[in-house]
Parts: structure tokens; sequence; C-alpha cells
């Protein structure tokens, strides 16, 4: 018996109007089809609008999920959004792979607003490596939050922000402050 399993994802984004983007998730593959497009405030992360369509699924619940992404109308991608989503799209009485597809969203638009930010500061003549210094700064929530951001990690070690080390971190006055850690 030969078992064929085939799977196509795409995610992908649009500007909208001044500091809106539209973010766009669709999967297909052999059990499930089906597409998530959400309208964010880049300033905010807000959610403004979210539709979608289920064309096919194994899962009652996933036939019912353009009505489940009313639900999240109005959130922030904020920390806890996976717990968020998993109980208003996903769970027991919902659709995981359309909770997957919102989640790709957000995490869609999370990048695109760290590349704008990123952008912007370029233009400030910020270099990318005080960038990531000010984001992996001590007591940022990305500090540890994986394994690129993990104390030993050959990145914070780069930018001399590994355990122990002496660093000169920005200031908010303008001016920097010496930091042991």
């Amino acid at each position: 018996m030969v078992l064929i399993y085939a799977r196509n994802k795409h995610v992908g984004a649009e500007y909208l109007a001044k500091g809106q983007v539209r973010v766009r998730a669709a999967v297909e593959d052999t059990l499930f089809s089906g597409w998530v497009e959400i309208d964010f405030a880049l300033d905010t992360l807000a959610v403004l609008a979210a539709r979608g369509e289920v064309r096919r699924g194994i899962v009652s619940a996933c036939l019912g999920g353009p009505e489940l992404l009313s639900r999240i109308v109005g959130l922030r991608v904020a920390q806890g959004m996976t717990r968020t989503v998993d109980g208003l799209v996903g769970g027991a009485n919902g659709c995981t792979t359309m909770a997957n597809l919102v989640m790709e969203c957000c995490h869609a638009v999370v990048s695109i607003r760290r590349r704008d930010e990123r952008r912007r500061l370029a233009g400030a003549g910020v270099t990318r490596e005080d960038h990531l210094r000010s984001l992996l700064r001590p007591g940022s929530r990305l500090r540890n939050s994986c394994v690129a951001f993990a104390e030993a990690s050959p990145l914070l070690e780069r930018l001399g922000l590994a355990a122990g080390e002496r660093q000169i971190v920005a200031a908010e006055d303008g001016g920097a402050d010496l930091q042991q850690e």
C-alpha cells in the first residue's frame, strides 16, 4: 500500500493604506485546503479584519472556520497570542489548521514590522548590529526566547551580549551606560 501526501503552504503580504498591511496564508494539502487573510495596523499590530475560506477539510469544525475568524478582530499580536488564537479559533471546538494559518499571518506581520523598523533605522545611520543589541539588551523579552537568542549563543557572543560580559548599552537619554551581566 502506497500512501501519498502532499502539502503546499504560502504566506504573502501587501501594504494597504498608510500603516496597514494585509497578510494572506494559504495551505493546500491532501486533507485540507483553505486560506486566511488578515488586515493589520502596523503601529499597534491590531487585527482590523479577518477573512478566510475552507475548500476541503476532514474535521467538521474546519468547515465553519471562516466564522471562527471573526473572533480575532480587535486582538493585538502580543505575548500569549498562540494560546489566545488556539482558544478562539483552534482547540476542541475549532479548527487547528485555521488557527495555524492565523499564527502564520501573525508571524509574518511581526517580520514586516521589524523589517520596516530596520530600514528606518538604517536610514538614520544605525547599524544592524547596534539594532540587534538594542533588541537583545539584558531584560528584553527576546532574550532567551529561542536558540538564536540564548545566553551562550554565537549571536549574543558576537554582539558582546553574552552573560558575564561588560557591555555598552545605549541609554534612553541618548548617552551610554556600562552594564555587567
